[in-house]
């Protein structure tokens, strides 16, 4: 589905874009000058020099989305940012009041709560990039509680898996697992909880 939401990244390009650009070209600014991949699921960011045009691109698990905007009056105003860099990050509400033309340059936020990036659960969600990442992200943090909770040390079972794991029957794996590391190698000292 459609959606540009607090969860994504979002990078905006400093200079001026040719807004006949495309997917593809825009694609490939994202590369050669944003030093960035286009199909990580972040949100690109390019307006024209005259200021009145935005585009909006970004990859959704199967293919690209490019939103387009032409101001009928006024201008986009732009944040201030390092002259030495490409693009600068902005955040979903900073790019919310750009499109929607509120100064963001007198801008004061207010204190708010922000869960670690380390913390464990469904909140890193949050912070992974996207989907895939998140998996990939969740499924760590899940064998490294189970370490914990089998008082195992995880760098010596991921050091164990690394070396076990490519004479590993697929029908074997579960023998991988931090519990049964635990059971089948008394002899390394156990981590308390």
């Amino acid at each position: 589905m459609f959606a540009l939401t607090s969860t994504c990244s979002y990078y905006l390009r400093h200079q001026p874009t040719d807004m006949r650009l495309g997917i593809n070209g825009l694609s490939g600014l994202v590369r050669g000058q944003l030093h960035r991949n286009p199909t990580s699921g972040e949100v690109f960011i390019f307006i024209n020099r005259q200021r009145d045009k935005t585009k909006l691109l970004r990859w959704e698990k199967t293919g690209f989305v490019l939103y387009y905007k032409r101001l009928e009056a006024g201008t986009f105003e732009l944040p201030a940012w390092d002259k030495k860099e490409n693009s600068c990050r902005l955040t979903w509400a900073e790019l919310a009041m750009i499109i929607e033309g509120i100064s963001i340059q007198q801008i004061q936020r207010r204190k708010r709560f922000s869960p670690k990036v380390g913390a464990l659960g469904r909140r890193n969600y949050l912070f992974a990039g996207s989907h895939e990442a998140a998996q990939r992200s969740a499924m760590i943090y899940t064998f490294m509680a189970t370490c914990k909770i089998n008082h195992v040390n995880p760098y010596e079972w991921l050091k164990w898996v690394m070396v076990t794991l490519p004479d590993t029957k697929m029908s074997e794996l579960e023998n991988l697992f931090p519990a049964n590391f635990a059971k089948s190698h008394p002899e390394i000292e156990p981590v308390a909880s």
